[in-house]
């Protein structure tokens, strides 16, 4: 008998059945949609948890599911490849032949130099496996950024260093800030999930910089705040916890990347944090209704229902916009 259930009883049935520890189950759900995917996002019916990871429903996302779960894990969500000029466009169609992994992950400065090439590479790898990109945003066009979103590219992480664009541009060089906040307004346009990348150095600023970038994040319509960091910290969780309250329902979703995101789970104040009731925040959007998938002889019992996080609505990102924000960032942040 077919039965119709929500992303959440789709999980834990995966889960079941690579490791049916009921109480390490229900830990591990509980944190999981605490802290890494509180505010999915939906786009064509499929919903996507944070940048390279692979989208529900679809086989990739069952293949890591069950790999996660199971005694001896194999599988990374994904696979970075340095993809600019001919050489590293060789190198990532060699790793979709060989390895078809569940995501791949296209990085490099120089990505949108030759358009029409990285919009082929996509196209081709799209067949065997999830495609996003990692870039700098520069050279970004509108008309490329929706070529990619018609080959099939998944989405966009776009790195960012800070929120002030003068402490930017100090770091990473000139227009660098101006590039990055272009790219993730086209990708947007796009209607493709993106992703603000921030690598996080553990420190007293930490906490202060994370909640700079935040509300930019929102400005500029990303999809994710998505923190790479060597550890979990208690700064990161403040960050989360943040982001969880009533105010900032229509903020993006923060989501951790690197060891931080394995260390999380074996945190005890995560841990504790995720195990506590939690009321519903009163203006959150309506949940959107998730897509049906068909379980097989699964008798489960029906999960709470979860809230897909639409975001803003995208701007239009324009040389005028850019300059706008650039002057209502720096003397506000």
């Amino acid at each position: 008998m077919n039965q119709t259930r929500t992303l959440w009883a789709w999980r834990a049935a995966l889960a079941r059945r690579a490791a049916p520890d009921p109480r390490r189950l229900q830990r591990a759900m509980a944190l999981e949609r605490a802290l890494i995917a509180h505010k999915p996002w939906l786009r064509q019916n499929q919903l996507c948890f944070g940048p390279f990871l692979p989208s529900w429903p679809g086989p990739a996302h069952d293949r890591w599911i069950l790999d996660a779960w199971s005694p001896s894990p194999s599988l990374a969500p994904w696979r970075i490849v340095d993809a600019d000029g001919s050489e590293g466009r060789a190198a990532a169609r060699a790793v979709v032949s060989a390895e078809a992994p569940l995501v791949l992950v296209l990085r490099g400065d120089q990505l949108a130099h030759d358009p029409d090439e990285l919009v082929a590479l996509v196209a081709e790898a799209a067949v065997r496996t999830e495609v996003w990109l990692l870039t700098s945003g520069r050279r970004l066009t509108a008309s490329t950024t929706q070529r990619l979103s018609e080959a099939g590219l998944r989405g966009a992480a776009i790195g960012f260093f800070d929120a002030k664009p003068e402490v930017q541009d100090q770091v990473w060089g000139r227009r660098s800030w101006d590039d990055a906040a272009t790219a993730l307004g086209l990708f947007a346009q796009a209607n493709l999930p993106t992703a603000m990348l921030v690598e996080a150095q553990a420190g007293p600023e930490l906490l202060d910089r994370l909640r700079g970038l935040h509300p930019l994040a929102r400005e500029l319509s990303a999809s994710f705040l998505a923190i790479s960091a060597v550890e979990f910290s208690e700064p990161l969780l403040a960050l989360v916890q943040r982001n969880q309250q009533a105010a900032f329902s229509d903020y993006p979703g923060v989501t951790l990347l690197g060891p931080a995101a394995s260390a999380v789970l074996n945190h005890p104040l995560a841990q504790a944090w995720a195990q506590a009731p939690r009321p519903r925040p009163a203006n959150l959007a309506p949940a959107v209704e998730e897509p049906e998938v068909p379980l097989t002889g699964l008798d489960l019992p029906e999960p709470p229902p979860t809230h897909q996080h639409r975001g803003p609505t995208p701007i239009r990102v324009t040389g005028g916009v850019v300059e706008a924000l650039r002057r209502r960032l720096g003397g506000s942040i």
